[in-house]
């Protein structure tokens, strides 16, 4: 059945983004509800729907808190670990296993027929 939605050429899908975020009362999943987030973002890049794009961000508590800086307001390097996730107020979403995993399938099975744009 016909949705209404943009064909899926001219759509750009994603779970939320820097203003989603930070917007107050809204449902939008986020980073702080990291099972539901991940299981999002692989809904998304296992549909063959539109071009995704996936939030890498940095911690906050309010909704005007910028990223992690020095005391100078120097942004600061995002520091990657071992297990490549980011440390120091970084979240990185995109660095999650889950999620780069998910990237790395949609990559690999675009253009073999599986998953189309």
């Amino acid at each position: 059945p016909e949705w209404g939605l943009l064909p899926s050429e001219d759509a750009v899908v994603f779970i939320d983004n820097h203003d989603t975020q930070r917007t107050s009362g809204n449902n939008i999943l986020t980073y702080k509800d990291p099972k539901l987030y991940k299981m999002a973002v692989a809904f998304m890049l296992a549909w063959s729907y539109g071009f995704p794009r996936i939030m890498s961000s940095f911690a906050f508590q309010k909704s005007d808190t910028g990223p992690p800086h020095d005391n100078k307001q120097n942004i600061l390097s995002v520091p990657v670990k071992e297990d490549q996730t980011c440390d120091s107020g970084w979240v990185c979403e995109h660095r999650w296993r889950q999620i780069s995993n998910m990237v790395r399938f949609r990559n690999i099975v675009r253009g073999n027929g599986l998953l189309y744009n």
